[in-house]
């Protein structure tokens, strides 16, 4: 459970965290698949126990491809408990935007994932003890402005590999920056982009305010916008984002 946050239903707010001692938390597309799979199933019910691990990769894979998993894969089902808005997985850390649908939604889903995938976790790789470094940190975001330049800097993480400077230097390469995000599997921004429409993703209201609903010139607007990141950016959202260089 996050710490001295009381969440209000249908407010946006950022949540991440990340592995202790910033340890790699997703090791291979496996461990992927199977976070993916429990963000859909924590929000809807209970994965079923005892699922074999090519089943979660297929049942991932489905997730990605819009595409519901198969029943006997979710127990136990109950309302949904949030709305995700926007979603990357990075080796060591996540980001998310998430809202939620019922009083105690963040805290109950969040609580179910991160349990489920370290008991996962640590049987697969034959550990104990905690995996990631705390309770989820959460903060409201309470400004559209804000939002929309959460959004943009969740997405922009995955540049990290291709140019780590990026957060206080600026995108160098836009065209090749934009192929990479489009083509990186463990974020929503293909979802917004229109080159996939994941289950994951409970509503695309963000893209629909701001970018035109899903029309080739929203689309452009988009792309234009991810890529206006500059290096003033970061002060400007650093009160959201709970870190000053990245996680």
């Amino acid at each position: 459970m996050a710490r001295n946050i009381v969440f209000e239903n249908h407010q946006p707010y950022h949540i991440l965290n990340r592995g202790i001692d910033k340890r790699i938390i997703f090791q291979d597309t496996i461990d992927f698949y199977r976070f993916i799979f429990l963000l859909y199933a924590c929000n809807f019910g209970s994965p079923a126990s005892n699922l074999w691990r090519r089943d979660v990769v297929k049942a991932g894979k489905a997730i990605l491809a819009g595409e519901k998993p198969p029943s006997k894969f979710i127990q136990k089902e109950h309302k949904q408990l949030v709305d995700i808005l926007a979603i990357t997985l990075l080796p060591n850390h996540y980001h998310s935007i998430l809202a939620q649908r019922m009083e105690g939604g963040i805290s109950i889903f969040m609580q179910k994932v991160g349990v489920a995938y370290s008991k996962y976790f640590n049987l697969r790789y034959q550990r104990s003890g905690r995996l990631f470094q705390g309770p989820f940190k959460a903060i409201l975001i309470s400004d559209e402005n804000y939002l929309l330049r959460l959004l943009r800097y969740i997405y922009l993480n995955v540049l990290d590999v291709f140019q780590p400077d990026w957060r206080k230097r600026g995108i160098k390469n836009k065209g090749e920056a934009l192929k990479i995000l489009n083509n990186y599997r463990w974020s929503s921004h293909p979802d917004y982009l229109g080159i996939r429409d994941a289950k994951l993703i409970t509503t695309k209201g963000v893209y629909n305010t701001f970018f035109d609903n899903f029309s080739e010139e929203g689309r452009n607007e988009y792309e234009k916008f991810l890529m206006q990141w500059t290096d003033k950016e970061l002060k400007k959202i650093d009160p959201f984002i709970l870190e000053s260089d990245g996680v």
